[in-house]
């Protein structure tokens, strides 16, 4: 198929005289689109952004990265481009490797307050 004859889909523009309807988010863009599970997905985003934040202070390259997180190359790639799928202990290893220090709190929910959840807390 040749690029002449290609199709593509243009978002709709919205009309001046169209009312625009703003919907405020919940904070959690993993909520807001219905997926599963939220609270952890965000949690791990977080995560991932306080190593990306690290590994842009202190200049890493992939192989210097590689070699303090003891991970291969293509992983320390997907660390500084904020990609990939970690979990949750090796986000926190290497949250580690990089100097900081993984605090895990764990509380009881007030009652009639919203129902309970995981976050991350940056410093």
């Amino acid at each position: 198929m040749n690029s002449a004859s290609r199709t593509t889909t243009r978002p709709k523009r919205v009309q001046a005289d169209e009312p625009l309807h703003v919907v405020r988010g919940s904070g959690n863009v993993f909520k807001d689109v219905g997926l599963p599970d939220a609270d952890l997905l965000l949690a791990k985003a977080d995560l991932h952004t306080a190593i990306y934040r690290r590994i842009k202070q202190s200049k890493f390259t992939k192989a210097k990265l590689a070699k303090v997180l003891d991970v291969s190359l293509p992983e320390a790639g997907a660390l500084m481009n904020v990609e990939g799928e970690f979990t949750f202990d090796r986000l926190f290893r290497f949250l580690n490797a990089l100097g900081h220090e993984v605090v895990i709190g764990v509380r009881p929910v007030a009652s009639g307050a919203t129902p309970a959840e995981t976050r991350v807390e940056l410093h």
